[in-house]
């Protein structure tokens, strides 16, 4: 790649830092290095937690942006997103089911009640809930769904870090050795 390629984007391990602003993206996907036709709209997100021992702040950010992508890689991991969710919604299900079972021998095998809240409730239970509302909040916000939703993003005061990107789109250009958090 000639200099001019490469203005406004660097290489950080396995990261792309660019300057949207500067940037000339090569018509290449950012993750399979493949030649695109035309650029995609993409949400990048980013989502810092800073935890303070008693308190933990959750901020969230997201940028669209135009990127090289390839068409085949968006329906892979919109396929492969889909998967990860069934298996969480169905780990999630068995979970709840076992400790309500539970709680139901518990409760027949000691006759008391507070086998109910302490199995079905306060343990196994809400864990398979937690795990189904984990895996379903995605989906109620459109995230989860949406392939052109990209999560591993992080932004600085003026560059954009994209996470995991193709080690041979990443080939070529300089070291960034601006700060990455």
């Amino acid at each position: 790649m000639s200099d001019n390629a490469t203005s406004g984007m660097w290489r950080s391990g396995n990261d792309l830092v660019i300057q949207p602003d500067h940037a000339q993206l090569p018509m290449r996907c950012l993750w399979t290095n493949e030649p695109v036709r035309k650029m995609t709209e993409m949400t990048l997100h980013e989502t810092q937690v800073d935890d303070q021992g008693f308190t933990t702040t959750i901020q969230q950010s997201e940028l669209k942006v135009s990127l090289p992508v390839n068409p085949d890689w968006l329906k892979q991991r919109a396929a492969l997103r889909n998967r990860i969710a069934r298996i969480l919604l169905i780990v999630g299900g068995i979970v709840l089911l076992i400790s309500i079972i539970a709680a139901f021998i518990i409760n027949s095998i000691s006759n008391g009640s507070i086998a109910v809240l302490f199995v079905g409730a306060g343990g196994g239970g809400l864990g398979g809930l937690a795990v189904i509302i984990g895996a379903a909040i995605p989906f109620l916000k459109g995230v989860g769904m949406d392939p052109t939703v990209y999560a591993g993003a992080r932004f600085l005061d003026n560059a954009i870090i994209i996470r995991r990107v193709s080690p041979e789109f990443l080939e070529g250009l300089p070291a960034w050795d601006g700060p990455t958090n």
